[in-house]
């Protein structure tokens, strides 16, 4: 469903210097993060809210597997997409937009709990 744990494995395997150890450590990958399934937690978010930042070109997590992600998350939940390809801190830019973006909606919903109600007569 998620392409996290298929580009884990891949990600391991191509890394190993011993070809003898490949296809063992690419089955404890697969073992392992079947447990981690995003799809299966992210329900359990709510009824926190649940904001998803994710890149428009990002290479590394496909939209497809975003959207299946996304559409698992129960309400309240955001979808956020930033342009440019995967976040990684040798971006600071992208980085500080992220926190930027992040900052002002916390500050928002921080103004909207916080204001005085009016009652009216």
């Amino acid at each position: 469903m998620f392409a996290l744990p298929a580009f884990s494995a891949f990600y391991f395997r191509r890394r190993l210097p011993n070809p003898v150890l490949r296809a063992p450590v690419t089955a404890l990958g697969w073992v392992l993060a079947a447990n981690q399934e995003p799809a299966k937690w992210v329900p359990k978010i709510a009824p926190r809210p649940f904001l998803m930042i994710n890149a428009e070109d990002d290479e590394s997590i496909s939209g497809a597997a975003v959207e299946t992600l996304y559409a698992a998350a129960r309400e309240p939940k955001e979808l956020l997409w930033m342009p440019g390809a995967h976040v990684q801190a040798s971006r600071p830019e992208v980085v500080a937009g992220i926190v930027d973006r992040l900052l002002t909606r916390v500050v928002e919903e921080w103004r909207e709990i916080s204001a005085p109600s009016v009652v009216s007569p």
